[in-house]
């Protein structure tokens, strides 16, 4: 079965309130008593700490599974999918980290008891058995870039909606060739939809990390620098040729 998680109502489990969680945040495939996260957002998942962005891991009941590095998922509203709305608690068992990310139950020492002897003969002295600490797992250092907000990524995009399908071209939005189709009202609409859509679609299909988040938005901006001017020196020979135009009709006259 598989159970999604988002802020699209239609999800199995809903979150509200969080921009930093994409709307189609990510998958679990529950197979067999074994579960598979798959992660299908713009800002990623912490599990156990490591980051998934795009891919998958397996994860178990008592895992630390963080939406987008800021929200806990959690294991009760897993398993209230799984046991189809019936409530259940998750294992509680300690874990010690592993090189991989992932969690294993920590076994409880025990020192060995001391077996009764009776008095007439000579007890063995029993030896403290000598503990060996584990040295505890690293923390892994906290990410300095800042979660992708869907306020960002839906922002109005003057870039394309200036210069429609050559912006389609170099921002992988090849759909937007459809303006070269020699009908006005289309290239109007495809540059409209390219205006509300474009910035989304466009970090999409970049395939873009997080991290280049400040790369991604200056280069969204040079577009739009360069769409005012093509629109102003458009502006600016319109004028000076209808100026002409009106100065030659006028000097006919």
């Amino acid at each position: 079965m598989y159970i999604t998680i988002g802020r699209d109502p239609k999800s199995n489990i809903v979150i509200t309130g969080q921009d930093t969680v994409s709307f189609n945040h990510a998958t679990i495939e529950y197979t067999g008593g074994s579960y598979l996260f798959i992660d299908d957002s713009s800002n990623g998942t912490l599990v156990n700490g490591q980051k998934l962005h795009h891919s998958s891991c397996p994860i178990r009941p008592g895992d630390v599974i963080m939406l987008a590095g800021v929200y806990q998922l959690k294991w009760e509203l897993i398993l209230n999918e799984v046991n189809g709305g019936q409530q259940q608690k998750p294992i509680d068992r300690p874990t010690q980290m592993m090189n991989n990310g992932y969690d294993i139950p920590q076994q409880r020492y025990q020192a060995p008891q001391p077996q009764y002897q009776p008095q007439y003969q000579q007890q063995p002295q029993y030896q403290q058995p000598q503990y060996q600490p584990q040295p505890a797992a690293p923390t892994p250092a906290a990410s300095n870039t800042p979660a992708v907000s869907e306020r960002e990524l839906n922002k109005w995009n003057w870039g394309a909606f200036l210069l429609g399908w050559l912006w389609g071209v170099f921002n992988n939005v090849y759909w937007m060739l459809i303006a070269l189709i020699p009908i006005p009202i289309i290239a109007l609409i495809v540059n409209i939809i390219a205006g509300i859509k474009g910035t989304r679609q466009a970090w999409d299909n970049g395939k873009w990390r997080d991290e280049e988040f400040e790369a991604f938005a200056k280069k969204q901006r040079g577009w739009a620098i360069a769409g005012f001017i093509v629109l102003g020196v458009s502006l600016l020979s319109t004028i000076i040729l209808w100026s002409a135009i009106v100065g030659i009709i006028a000097a006919l006259l």
